[in-house]
């Protein structure tokens, strides 16, 4: 951990890292322990979504196959958003590697692209089709999980000879993330393949069909320990040998993304990489959570324009620099020091460079 750790000897990198890369504490996540039978044996019984065409392939773990989760206007309209719009830009996919994302042609090779929730201010978004809305809320109405928590849609596209090995969606350095882990994973079918392109389960010796239209949903965390990756859905996209897989996938997080993607673009800065690993090299197995409540607020109270922040972004607006700037300084008295002695006392055994952080400030 000494060279993670070595990141954070500046207290202000450390103190921002804190404020961008944690969550606050007050917020409870969408699932809680023993949960997943009420998600699908309404399913399983033929009570819920039947229009769907689901079919169970495992209920320990629970896996679904959604043979008709898109109409097939609405994989036509999703496929050409994705794929001839040219509203997304596609890239080699990357694994994470050492604590950071990168191209391993030994374990995945295919190709990846982002709908954005917003590019810019005069963006046409493409998480804002209405084709998205209809999958997000589909997906909300059958997981009972609000949108708000998920990731921006993600599309793929393997080629002939392209594929994805056995991987988990939400490993433990996902699992420390400010918005928690992948709970479910949903990944959606755009094109028939003639040979391979499946969704293989190892360990459970089963494999989801590609399939135009259909989708496969299944949980990345145990049913009782919502926070722990369960292993036993560890998957892989099985080698296209034939035709072209296209498809698309939604991630669900515990707790809200939208919330850690705001309090990150608020902040500013690089990204959580180098404080996730930190994290996980101090045997966090769960986001780190501020003193605060669901809203935003740290303990303490808020200051006048940090609330003024708060209500531009819950509007969807984007704050000024200046603004952001002199909420920043507001904040910082109280809220950095109370995240840095939360975190200095959470652990017995952190690191010596994390507990000798200096507070100037105490909360009022």
């Amino acid at each position: 951990a000494r060279d993670v750790a070595n990141k954070f000897s500046d207290t202000s990198l450390l103190k921002s890292s804190i404020r961008r890369c944690a969550r606050f504490g007050g917020c409870a996540g969408a699932r809680v322990a023993g949960d997943l039978n009420n998600t699908f044996v309404p399913i399983m019984n033929g009570s819920s979504f039947v229009e769907l065409s689901p079919v169970v392939l495992s209920s320990d773990p629970w896996v679904v196959y959604f043979d008709r989760f898109l109409s097939e206007g609405e994989a036509t309209e999703l496929e050409s958003l994705l794929f001839s719009s040219g509203r997304v830009a596609f890239h080699p996919s990357k694994v994470f590697l050492n604590g950071h994302g990168g191209v391993d042609g030994n374990s995945r090779v295919s190709e990846s692209a982002t709908c954005h929730s917003r590019l810019g201010p005069d963006s046409d978004p493409c998480a804002e089709a209405e084709v998205v809305q209809i999958i997000r809320n589909r997906t909300s109405a059958i997981t009972g999980v609000p949108v708000e928590n998920f990731e921006d849609l993600q599309a793929l596209r393997y080629r002939q000879g392209m594929f994805f090995g056995p991987h988990n969606d939400s490993p433990p350095r996902t699992n420390v993330d400010a918005s928690g882990p992948r709970i479910f994973s949903v990944f959606i079918y755009l094109s028939d393949v003639e040979k391979g392109g499946g969704t293989h389960f190892p360990q459970l010796g089963l494999t989801a069909a590609a399939k135009r239209g259909a989708a496969v949903i299944f949980p990345n965390t145990e049913d009782m320990v919502p926070l722990s990756t369960d292993k036993r859905t560890t998957h892989e996209g099985v080698k296209v040998e034939k035709g072209e897989k296209r498809a698309a996938n939604v991630w669900v997080r515990q707790y809200s993304n939208e919330m850690s993607q705001n309090l990150k673009k608020m902040v500013g800065g690089k990204t959580c990489d180098e404080f996730h690993q930190l994290l996980l090299e101090l045997g966090y197995t769960e986001p780190l959570a501020l003193p605060g409540n669901c809203s935003g607020v740290p303990r303490g109270g808020l200051m006048p324009k940090l609330k003024l922040v708060q209500r531009q972004v819950i509007a969807g607006k984007r704050p000024k620099s200046r603004l952001l700037h002199e909420a920043l300084l507001e904040a910082t008295h109280f809220q950095n020091a109370d995240a840095v002695h939360f975190l200095a006392n959470s652990r017995a055994d952190l690191n010596a460079r994390l507990m000798n952080v200096a507070i100037d400030d105490q909360p009022p």
